[in-house]
């Protein structure tokens, strides 16, 4: 259910994302992981819906669970920590407009990443280029998704691609400057070949 509910929250139907979400959280083990996730993605959902206050509590219960040293001893969800649920906040923040709070969020989910999670480090490179965009222009945006990139090509990752073509879209109008013609004759030149 909480799968479901992420694939919803990417897909953009915040109703359904938030529905499957509390389904997920109603039939995990209160307290644990697998509820955090439930609580993650509905909060994402939230975040579509344009609620930033529910959004905001969701992730506050997620973060509760994860950094919480009484855990449910379960391994499953151990990917799930205070950095994912960091940059999943992140992205909501974008999904509200919060630019700037988008980008922090990013910044600090990235740097304490562990270095095994590339292809994890790419779309949130990716993802955090769309909000600097609108807080620190289109030359920082474009060299955060040349970084991203550069992760893309090396791991064929499919997710940062799909966040890099929506930085694609938001950079065109900038097409004549630099760093954003440099950025998007790479991903022309990577997307007509095989990955």
């Amino acid at each position: 259910m909480a799968r479901k509910a992420q694939l919803a929250g990417d897909m953009r139907d915040p109703l359904d994302t938030v529905d499957l979400a509390e389904a997920a959280q109603r039939i995990a083990p209160p307290r644990s992981r697998l509820s955090a996730m439930g609580a993650v993605y509905g909060a994402h959902g939230h975040a579509l819906r344009g609620d930033e206050r529910a959004s905001r509590n969701a992730y506050d219960q997620a973060m509760e669970v994860v950094t919480s040293p009484d855990n449910d001893g379960t391994t499953r969800g151990r990917w799930l920590d205070a950095a994912y649920v960091e940059a999943q906040r992140a992205r909501s923040f974008l999904a509200l407009g919060n630019h700037r709070d988008a980008v922090a969020g990013f910044e600090r989910a990235i740097r304490v990443l562990p270095a095994a999670y590339r292809r994890d480090r790419g779309v949130y490179l990716a993802r955090a280029a769309v909000a600097q965009l609108h807080v620190d222009g289109p030359e920082t945006a474009a060299a955060s998704g040349s970084a991203a990139l550069v992760i893309a090509t090396a791991t064929g990752s499919a997710r940062i691609f799909t966040e890099l073509a929506v930085l694609d879209g938001k950079l065109q109008r900038w097409a004549s400057v630099t760093e954003v013609a440099e950025f998007r004759a790479s991903l022309d030149n990577v997307m007509l070949h095989d990955v």
